[in-house]
């Protein structure tokens, strides 16, 4: 399977010929070409010189991408509009003046200036500049409008183009005739000539098609915003040791010389420190040290991981609170976070079944509507016998009521924008044909309840063993944990609504007496005071609040300080259970 990067598509009806042409060359099995997102997927022995060479003699743009990486991919779906806007908006600015030229002084009576007032040839050149000026800013649409036209394969652009022609073309010709009216004294028959211009009308309609394109370019872009946001996650440095330094320590990275690098430089094998805090670089198998990963941006599972020798992690996960030495066992597109990546990216390339039919329909669409316009014209023209000016509005307004084509546009681009939502919601497809069958989904069955939640865990009951109240208990907690990063510390602060300015000279005015004869003493007029904090992996939270030591942390590392009875090592265990 061969990738391609394909430029110069307008509509589904460009997309649809390349498809045709490409499925034609002898050894292509399967073609399919994305419309919104540029790309196209083939499949089969042909060469690829013999793609390329077909799909450019077409008049589009074409490149290999098989080493388009995750940034180009979001480069292609998120066009620069810079140029476009600046060209729209001088654009814009022309397009008033001829309006106000061509119609205000007729419609509003506006006053033109003594140049023009009076003059109906300045008014008809000064219309015919602008209108020009105009088209040519905008000419790439009629380029390839015409370019479909001469190689049998109309597109949206063909319509487009063939109106404005028209339009300009009659008018441009009218001029002539009021030419001929002025040389022989006829001033107020060339007046009436005036009203017959479109030149106004050409320019309009080509500056709307240009301001859509804009909207449809934004609109694409945006879809892309989720997957932006799933990229950011992924790491990008990793702490390498040196390969001539590695060797076994008792403790991860201590004395041991690291480097920073891309994290997308990792080889298989390598070995690498991950400080707490920081994103995993790569999927590995832990060498050194003991950690809580949090892996709910992956697996969905909102209680973190504990991980010590041996255990594998996951790629763009977290490591909470421990400093882990790591082997590289997977990089690049092979990691699960790559492979989710290629997920997303395959999801808003590929085609829904829906989609194939817009593209069907699509590619008879312009042929129809130019031979519904030529028929408008004839009736208008030779049947009822309008003149030319009336026939020629109508078939220009058949060729520009169907400019673009919006079944063929809407329906990629909304399998595309559903995609973005999904993965903003964390369900990832693995093609479009999924997104459009769960629409017809009326029940859904879930085997791991414990995955579907917030991804955040809450404290749901406290428990008290001692004659301190739940409430107080809770407080104190509240006071340890918020200086941990730790998942369960930042439930257990949110519970509690402390926060760590809250911690320093601390005036406790919520503590009972039995909480104020504990933790304070008579010189320490009331104060809080938190030293000496300290947080062990995989185990829990330490402190000396007044001189006292508390911990807060797993029943087993709570063991190793206290002594704790049979009947609370039950309660926990069941709560835990």
């Amino acid at each position: 399977m061969n990738t391609y990067s394909i430029t110069g598509m307008n509509c589904s009806a460009c997309s649809s010929h390349i498809e045709q042409l490409v499925r034609k060359i002898p050894g292509v099995t399967s073609c399919e070409v994305s419309l919104v997102t540029g790309s196209m997927v083939v499949e089969g022995n042909a060469s690829s010189e013999k793609i390329i060479s077909a799909v450019t003699e077409l008049g589009y743009g074409i490149s290999s991408s098989k080493d388009r990486g995750d940034q180009d991919f979001l480069l292609k779906l998120t066009p620069d509009l810079r140029a476009s806007v600046l060209k729209f908006i001088f654009s814009l600015v022309l397009l008033a003046c001829l309006v106000y030229i061509a119609t205000g002084h007729m419609m509003f009576h506006l006053p033109l200036g003594s140049f023009l007032a009076g003059s109906p040839d300045r008014i008809a050149y000064a219309e015919l500049i602008l209108a020009s000026v105009i088209i040519l800013i905008n000419g790439d649409i009629i380029l390839r409008g015409y370019r479909g036209l001469v190689r049998m394969m109309p597109t949206m652009d063909t319509l487009v183009a063939m109106g404005v022609s028209a339009a300009y073309l009659y008018s441009a010709n009218r001029i002539a005739l009021l030419n001929t009216l002025l040389s022989l004294g006829m001033h107020n028959e060339a007046v009436q000539i005036l009203p017959d211009l479109f030149f106004e009308s050409s320019a309009m309609l080509i500056e709307i098609v240009t301001f859509g394109k804009i909207l449809e370019k934004k609109a694409q872009g945006n879809t892309t915003n989720a997957l932006k946001k799933l990229l950011k996650i992924a790491p990008k440095t990793a702490h390498r040791l040196d390969t001539m330094d590695i060797r076994p320590s008792s403790s991860a990275g201590t004395n041991q010389h690291t480097e920073d690098i891309n994290a997308d430089e990792l080889q298989i094998n390598d070995i690498f420190i991950v400080l707490p805090g920081e994103y995993i670089p790569a999927d590995a198998t832990v060498l050194e040290g003991v950690s809580s990963v949090n892996e709910s941006g992956i697996t969905g599972e909102s209680m973190p991981r504990e991980v010590a020798e041996g255990d594998s992690v996951i790629g763009a996960t977290v490591n909470i609170d421990g400093l882990i030495k790591c082997r590289t066992t997977r990089t690049g597109a092979d990691t699960v976070f790559g492979q989710m990546i290629q997920t997303v990216k395959k999801a808003l390339t590929t085609k829904a079944p829906i989609a194939r039919i817009a593209d069907r329909v699509s590619a008879w669409f312009v042929h129809g509507v130019l031979i519904l316009a030529l028929i408008t014209f004839t009736v208008w023209y030779f049947m009822l016998n309008k003149s030319l000016s009336e026939a020629l509005e109508y078939a220009m307004a058949v060729l520009l009521v169907s400019c673009p084509c919006a079944l063929g546009l809407a329906t990629p681009m909304a399998v595309t924008v559903g995609s973005g939502k999904a993965l903003n919601n964390g369900i990832l497809f693995k093609d479009a044909s999924a997104l459009e069958n769960i629409g017809r989904i009326k029940y859904a069955a879930m085997d791991k309840t414990g995955t579907v939640t917030a991804g955040t865990p809450e404290v749901t009951s406290i428990t008290s063993v001692s004659d301190i109240s739940t409430k107080h208990i809770l407080h104190l907690a509240g006071i340890l944990e918020c200086f941990s990063n730790h998942p369960l510390a930042r439930a257990v602060t949110a519970k509690s609504g402390i926060t760590p300015p809250d911690t320093y000279g601390l005036m406790d005015e919520k503590m009972t007496e039995l909480i104020k004869s504990v933790f304070m003493d008579s010189a320490s007029s009331g104060i809080l005071s938190i030293r000496d904090f300290s947080e062990v992996s995989g185990g829990g939270v330490q402190a000396l609040i007044n001189n006292h030591r508390v911990y807060f942390g797993k029943l087993d590392f709570i063991k190793e300080k206290v002594a704790v009875s049979q009947d609370i090592s039950a309660t926990c265990g069941e709560m835990a259970r």
